[in-house]
């Protein structure tokens, strides 16, 4: 698709799209575009083909829409879905163009799609009659029983006004969360685990996270790690890897690492995003992950999590280090129900596309590896690439070209949603303790993920 022109001002001013389609009910679109244009066309791109999009009664992707002086500007399409088999989560472009169709600008929107088989799609009418007459002996408790039927009757019949039915459908939505009877709802923001508060300090409230973890500036997480370097360890492996160091270029690392601030994590269990109002109505789905971690004197290995929901169940990933010139980084992956937490190691793992080494050479105390992770569905790729330094300031040296791709599969989904997130694994003997953690975020806004597919270009 074309890009949009930037010189050009936005035609749409207002987007309303609903958060979640049941079964075969339809929905609406609101639209409302800038008093002073005359016309535009909307175009939905790369549309699931289990939606519909209608204006008046026709069903299409590209709609033409002319405003006559006095117009409220305002448009509305109905929007439904068709064979849901399972819920999901689709994305929906909205493309904006001109009159002449120059493309203005685009519009994101996450949709959940969901089998009618929630409250609001059950066939109520004689289970309910036979619950109240028979069900419900006290006659005083059928008047309470009688109202919320009838409630529910108006709303499943589309009788109710629109700004009552919208209180109800919000009810049920948190009713239906909270009982795990559907999945919450997408998130769709940015997050950031290094960003500064208004006085400059780090927010650490940006993370969930257990008591041990340190948040810290320099090199290292405690007094009893502040060991010196040796002046020529980086010198001595250099040579090994074809590779001359620069002294001057080993203090700079230094003082980058020095003055930048640093995320320590150790300790039992998992640290994650923290989502504001919790994870009771929102969670992750589907995201990108881009995290910087700098190699310690001796570190064996790296862990992290993906689909962290409620802490008991969740993805596990294990990198092992290279030893020596000869091997090279392994990453294994493992869905993790509740008693993982007491293996040494976990079985049933998952399927991945390349299982051999990664290939890095032994990495040496200060270098950094990034790590990027794109989640979709039962999909997760892991890009990898080393720096002998890199700085939030932008000062970097890579040690290898492009990244490193590694594509893992469920076929089982045995998580369908849940945050990213660090892990100790110490306690099971295959993580030997403290990770730094230079940088951190996390992108599921519908922008961010339509880049994905060269999320590791």
């Amino acid at each position: 698709m074309h890009k949009a022109d930037p010189t050009q001002s936005t035609h749409i001013v207002e987007v309303s799209v609903p958060k979640t389609i049941s079964g075969t009910r339809r929905e609406t679109i609101t639209l409302k575009f800038r008093p002073e244009i005359s016309g535009a066309c909307i175009k939905f791109m790369d549309v699931s083909e289990k939606l519909v999009i209608t204006s008046e009664g026709r069903p299409d992707r590209t709609f033409s829409f002319r405003f006559a002086p006095g117009d409220n500007h305002i448009r509305q399409l109905e929007i439904a879905a068709k064979e849901i088999e399972k819920e999901s989560q689709e994305l929906l472009t909205i493309a904006c163009f001109d009159i002449v169709d120059t493309p203005i600008q685009e519009e994101f929107r996450w949709i959940q799609l969901r089998p009618g088989v929630g409250l609001k799609d059950i066939q109520i009418v004689g289970p309910s009659l036979n619950l109240i007459w028979r069900g419900v002996s006290n006659r005083f408790a059928r008047f309470p029983m009688i109202a919320f039927v009838l409630l529910l009757l108006l709303f499943r019949y589309d009788l109710m006004p629109s700004g009552v039915k919208g209180g109800v459908s919000r009810w049920l939505d948190d009713f239906e969360i909270r009982m795990h009877l559907r999945l919450p709802y997408q998130f769709s923001g940015n997050w950031d685990g290094f960003k500064k508060t208004d006085d400059g300090k780090w927010n650490t409230g940006s993370w969930e996270h257990p008591p041990n973890w340190v948040f810290d500036f320099g090199k290292n997480g405690d007094k009893d790690q502040g060991k010196s370097k040796e002046k020529d360890q980086g010198n001595n492996k250099g040579k090994d890897r074809g590779k001359s160091k620069d002294k001057d270029q080993s203090k700079n690392k230094d003082k980058d690492q020095d003055k930048h601030q640093v995320l320590w994590v150790r300790g039992t269990g998992i640290g994650r995003p923290r989502l504001d109002g919790g994870y009771h109505h929102y969670d992750w789905f589907s995201y990108v992950v881009e995290f910087d971690l700098t190699v310690q004197r001796g570190q064996q290995s790296l862990a992290w999590v993906i689909r962290a929901s409620n802490l008991k169940g969740y993805y596990l990933f294990q990198m092992t280090l290279p030893k020596d010139d000869e091997s090279g980084a392994m990453l294994a992956g493992f869905p993790c129900p509740q008693d993982c937490e007491g293996t040494s190691e976990p079985s049933n793992g998952l399927t991945v596309d390349d299982p051999s080494p990664i290939g890095y050479a032994p990495f040496e105390e200060g270098e950094t590896l990034v790590v990027r992770i794109v989640v979709t569905g039962n999909t997760f790729k892991h890009c990898f690439k080393a720096y002998q330094f890199r700085t939030p300031d932008g000062d970097e040296k890579p040690l290898n070209g492009n990244f490193v791709v590694r594509e893992f599969f469920d076929p089982s989904e045995s998580y369908k949603h849940g945050a990213f997130g660090f892990v100790d694994r110490s306690h099971a003997g295959t993580y030997d303790g403290v990770m730094a953690i230079t940088s951190a975020t996390v992108k599921a806004s519908p922008s961010a993920m339509k880049e994905a597919p060269n999320f590791c270009d």
